[in-house]
């Protein structure tokens, strides 16, 4: 065998053995993604997430009520400060 020969070899036998450990990753991954796909369609799983979610919403809408409700609170008690003759100048009624 010359040096030519030897270096095909060589270069079959590296890419039988990634083609090899390439399979190995695609089987592992794929195992991986059974068992991910098998936790997500469980029930107990979807009812976690569900129960997590409300709360997460609950929570969050009660927080924006309270921010809207202490800002129009605000406003409102700063309406009665505002002197009336402001908003509605006397009218002075001219003798004829």
């Amino acid at each position: 065998m010359n040096s030519k020969q030897i270096c095909m070899v060589v270069q079959k036998k590296d890419h039988q053995e990634n083609n090899e450990s390439q399979k190995e990753e695609l089987v592992h991954q794929l195992r991986q993604l059974n068992i991910k796909i098998q936790k997500q369609l469980s029930w107990k799983h979807n009812l976690f997430i569900a129960i997590v979610r409300g709360v997460g919403y609950t929570i969050g809408a009660t927080l924006v009520a309270g921010i809207i409700v202490s800002i129009l609170a605000y406003t409102f008690s700063t309406v009665d400060q505002i002197p009336l003759e402001i908003l509605n100048p006397p009218v002075q009624i001219q003798p004829e």
